[in-house]
């Protein structure tokens, strides 16, 4: 059996990469048989961590399982046009007519504007070839993650068009096409809309995260009637990898609060930057810090995207400046964290905390950490109201330093009792993406016969 996992992650993101972890370890603890492909924004970093076949979501290339760790680039012809032309003088006189009548037709704006138009148009039927090559060969294409409804990021519907195309192949071909606790984040363009409402309609399943994204589906037309609400694919993470991060939280001592700092109206890193917000918001993160220090908890700073948090981090711990030695004691350097378990093994060994990222909060409670939440979207004050902790979320972009450190103190004096009841909600999540899986397979099983 061969499933295709269609899903927005790569680059860094560890809670998308929780959420790849949990299906593919489903996936293979249910179907001995079955055979997994990803298809991700970034296919080299996926098929090195994963160790299966990647392909690119906008362009269908494709690169093999590692093979004694080096992944090898397929169709490596296709990526001809990423290299920049560069001009060599000494070898001017070694080109060929037709490349000096090419490179004088580029200097002209309209023609050169033309040719673009035409490689354009050979690159998307090529895309659509290795696409559709693909796809022929699974028995089942599935959409998982979060974000899969969003015309936010990679330019103007993009991604929406992408996931059309994909499905659009996998129907040509007779492949069933899945939709699993998807999560909508935002589709603003009216072609996004459209790209969007086309894929959801070719699904043979679909389900979605919580009530916003279902919402979403229905006021793009689509008919939601037997569609399901289904937790977050993360609650179904390995048992494996919950029990190694609780074997590491038995060498913790002191109390501790992680802080999970994220580059909130950064330039580059978030879709409407703001230097003053951004600003703001370090000097709060960084305020937040030495107040809980002062008071004799035990900070530490955990990241929730081995990229772009660690320069959020350091740019904090660059504010706090750490001027006494107490604070020294007390507030330690950021953790080095490049996988999803060493991110569980720093949540697991803290007692209280303090994250902005969605899957940061699910995976703290999940591992039965309370959290507060610096929220800058609906999706975390939902799931933090699922948990009764609505008193402990915040704005990001406008919370008292004073009122996070003492949210953080009652959580702390509290957590003995609460946590219990974390781990039992998040089991009870995870029973009904048991019987989700279970779905999916035998939707997969009716077509591999």
């Amino acid at each position: 059996m061969r499933i295709g996992i269609w899903a927005l992650f790569g680059f860094g993101n560890l809670g998308d990469e929780a959420i790849q972890t949990s299906v593919a370890s489903n996936l293979g603890r249910r179907e001995q048989s079955v055979s997994l492909e990803f298809v991700c924004l970034s296919p080299q970093d996926v098929a090195r961590k994963f160790r299966v076949p990647a392909h690119d979501i906008f362009s269908g290339e494709s690169v093999k399982a590692p093979h004694s760790g080096v992944a090898n680039r397929i169709d490596a012809v296709e990526n001809s046009h990423n290299r920049a032309d560069v001009f060599d003088p000494a070898g001017v006189h070694t080109l060929s007519a037709r490349q000096r009548l090419i490179g004088v037709a580029r200097s002209v704006p309209l023609v050169r504007e033309l040719l673009a138009a035409v490689w354009r148009f050979r690159e998307h039927k090529r895309s659509l070839l290795r696409i559709h090559r693909i796809v022929a060969d699974l028995d089942l294409l599935l959409i998982s993650g979060s974000g899969v409804l969003d015309d936010t990021w990679s330019g103007r519907w993009r991604r929406p068009r992408a996931l059309f195309l994909w499905c659009r192949a996998a129907a040509d071909a007779g492949v069933p096409v899945v939709f699993a606790s998807i999560g909508a984040t935002s589709l603003k363009t009216r072609k996004g809309k459209r790209f969007a409402r086309e894929a959801l309609q070719l699904a043979d399943y679909r389900s979605y995260r919580d009530k916003e994204s279902i919402t979403l589906a229905r006021s793009l037309g689509v008919d939601v009637t037997s569609d399901a609400v289904c937790p977050d694919l993360a609650f179904s993470m390995d048992e494996l990898v919950l029990a190694r991060a609780r074997d590491a939280a038995s060498t913790k001592t002191a109390p501790r609060v992680s802080i999970g700092p994220i580059p909130y109206s950064e330039d580059r890193h978030w879709h409407t930057p703001d230097t003053a917000k951004a600003s703001r918001y370090r000097t709060s993160i960084a305020r937040l810090a030495t107040t809980l220090a002062d008071q004799g908890i035990h900070v530490g700073f955990a990241l929730g995207h081995a990229v772009v948090d660690l320069l959020a981090v350091n740019k904090v711990e660059e504010e706090i400046g750490l001027q006494s030695q107490e604070r020294r004691d007390r507030i330690d350097e950021h953790i080095a964290i490049s996988d999803l378990q060493s991110l569980m093994n720093a949540l697991a060994k803290t007692d209280v905390v303090v994250t902005s990222r969605f899957h940061g909060v699910l995976l703290s409670l999940m591992l039965g950490k309370p959290v507060v939440a610096l929220s800058y979207d609906s999706k975390i004050d939902n799931l933090m109201a699922e948990f009764d902790l609505e008193d402990s979320t915040f704005p990001i972009g406008d919370f008292d330093v004073t009122d996070v450190a003492k949210s953080v103190r009652v959580l702390l004096r509290t957590q003995g009792s609460l946590s219990p009841q974390l781990i039992e909600r998040s089991a009870a999540y995870r029973q009904q993406l048991d019987a989700q899986f279970e779905k999916i397979l035998r939707i997969a099983r009716a077509h591999s016969g």
